[in-house]
Order: structure tokens, then C-alpha cells, then sequence
């Protein structure tokens, strides 16, 4: 299911059209937050398009905002029990031996010659939700911003469409948005000479990864040309993001967009969110970015 971007050329078009929509409203108006009218509903729109649902859909999620269980950067049990009742309407409407959509689809699944179960059925939909939303509006976000301040490279990418897809990668490695994944360690152990008690938490950071000079060269700086480009921004083998592809599509089709409609971008206001990661205080998206943008 989460293949059907790179298969499905009526979703890959469907979701072009949801990318150049926004893009054509910001070109027709002045200054914009593209956090909230660009990035946000092009991530709903497109999520309720791999869904199989209709665009409707994605007008309640983009009213959460950037975070579907959090109210000022802090999780909220009323809005976490929100999307949560919201979930299991979804799941519950599942009809096994169709595929019109998701829900569908894990209600049709078998796991060893069985159905799933409710559970992992809620299990595999909240993180569908919860796991591409804001990681997905920071990358293109960033991606927006850094278009703005480098408009060599906007170019570049305009009279390089093969850079298109490196440009992708780069994007997702260097804004790392993912910044680390926990768990909740259950029995004593040492980690790299930590040791953690049983119920204690240890993570993965994959943005620390994704910034290894020993990997990459100059890691600090944006190429868009970057080539190889190891990074872990979707994790790796049986950790790998299932929206992987589905993001990838979205990312190339708002660059692709912008090179195809756009002349230059203004930077008008910016607030940076930040993320300490072992001690470095790090760009983690953007709380509020105001952007102009000026047609070809």
C-alpha cells in the first residue's frame, strides 16, 4: 500500500495536483506562512490521497495544526484522545475483502495466516498519522526556506531537473526532522558504556547520524548535488519508514512545482524551532515562516 506512489500514476498525479494548487494560491497573493498555508495542508491533502479517502478528510487534520497529539510543544491528553476516537472510527469501518482504502486494506491483511487484530490495526493507523506529519511540513518547510536563500540553487534545480531527486535526499538528511527515536528499556543493560535501568528510556539519533563527518563531507552544508548520500532521515533495514516512498513523492513534487512555477522567493519573517540533541542546539522546522513568492 505504501508503495502505491511510486506505482500508481493516478495517485503520483493526484498528489501533483494538491502540491501546484497551493503553490499557484501562494503565487497569487502576497507575503504567506507556508508552515500553515502550503506545508501543513499539502501533508493532509496528500495523506487523505494515499489513504484512498476523500480531500475532505483532510480539512479536520489540518486543524490540529502541526502536531496531531501536542499543544505547545508538550503532549496533550484531550487532543491524543481526540485523534484516538477519531482512529478507531477509522479502523472500525474497515471492510475486509476490499480495497478502496487503508482501512480497507488492514482489515483484509493476514499476519501468519491471520487477521490482524484490532489493536495492531489501531497500532498501524495512529502511526500513519502521527509519524509523517510534522516530519514531512518541516522538510518542505526547509526546503522552501533554503530555495529562498540560495536562489543559485533554485536555478540549478530548474535547468538540472536529474538534480531533483538528490535534492530530495539531501533535504530530508540535512533537516533530519526524525531527530531521534526512544524506547523504554526492559531489563538492565549497558549501551556504548551507558547503563540504563529497566523502565528508563535510550534512543537512536538519527539527525546526529545524518551529520557524521565521517560519512559526509562538509556535512554542515546543504548540497543539493550531494552524491552518495547515506543518510538514515527514513531509518534503516527493518527500521525503514513505511511512508518513505509516499514522502519522497511529495518532497519531489512541491520542488518540482516551484522550479516549474517559481522565479524567486522572499524571506519575510522567520522563527526557527530548535531541538537540543545531545547538548547542540539544532534547526528543527520552522514555527512560523512568512514567505513571498514572485512567478516566472
Amino acid at each position: 500500500w505504501f508503495r502505491r506512489p511510486m506505482e500508481d500514476p493516478f495517485l503520483a498525479a493526484r498528489i501533483a495536483a494538491i502540491v501546484q494548487a497551493r503553490v499557484a494560491a501562494a503565487l497569487s497573493g502576497g507575503p504567506v506562512d507556508v508552515v500553515q498555508s502550503i506545508s501543513l495542508p499539502i501533508q493532509s491533502h496528500a495523506l487523505a490521497a494515499l489513504f484512498g479517502l476523500p480531500e475532505a478528510e483532510a480539512e479536520v487534520w489540518i486543524g490540529w495544526g502541526l502536531h496531531a497529539f501536542k499543544s505547545k510543544g508538550r503532549n496533550d491528553p484531550a487532543r491524543a484522545d481526540m485523534l484516538m476516537r477519531m482512529i478507531e472510527g477509522y479502523v472500525d469501518g474497515g471492510r475486509d475483502g476490499e480495497q478502496e482504502n487503508f482501512f480497507d486494506h488492514l482489515a483484509s491483511a493476514r499476519l501468519n495466516g491471520r487477521p490482524l487484530t484490532r489493536d495492531e490495526r489501531l497500532g498501524f493507523t495512529h502511526v500513519a498519522f502521527a509519524g509523517g506529519r510534522d516530519t514531512l511540513i518541516h522538510t518542505m518547510s526547509g526546503a522552501m526556506e533554503h530555495l529562498a536563500r540560495a536562489p543559485k540553487d533554485l536555478e540549478r534545480l530548474r535547468t538540472e531537473p536529474e538534480l531533483l531527486t538528490r535534492s530530495t535526499e539531501e533535504f530530508v538528511r540535512f533537516f533530519a526532522p526524525l531527530s531521534h527515536i526512544g524506547r523504554i528499556c526492559t531489563r538492565e543493560d549497558e549501551v556504548v558504556g551507558l547503563k540504563r535501568q529497566p523502565g528508563e528510556r535510550i534512543a537512536l539519533c538519527w539527525a546526529a547520524a545524518n551529520f557524521d563527518n565521517t560519512t559526509f563531507g562538509d556535512p554542515l552544508t546543504l548540497r543539493i548535488d550531494r552524491a552518495p548520500n547515506p543518510h538514515v532521515g527514513f531509518g534503516a533495514g527493518d527500521h525503514a519508514c513505511l511512508g518513505a516512498a509516499h514522502a519522497r513523492t511529495v518532497i519531489r513534487a512541491l520542488l518540482s512545482s516551484l522550479v516549474t512555477s517559481v522565479g524567486q522567493i522572499d524571506v519575510v519573517e522567520a522563527e526557527p524551532g530548535t531541538r537540543d540533541i545531545g547538548g547542540i542546539v539544532r534547526l528543527h522546522g520552522f514555527a512560523r515562516l512568512v514567505l513571498t513568492f514572485h512567478p516566472r
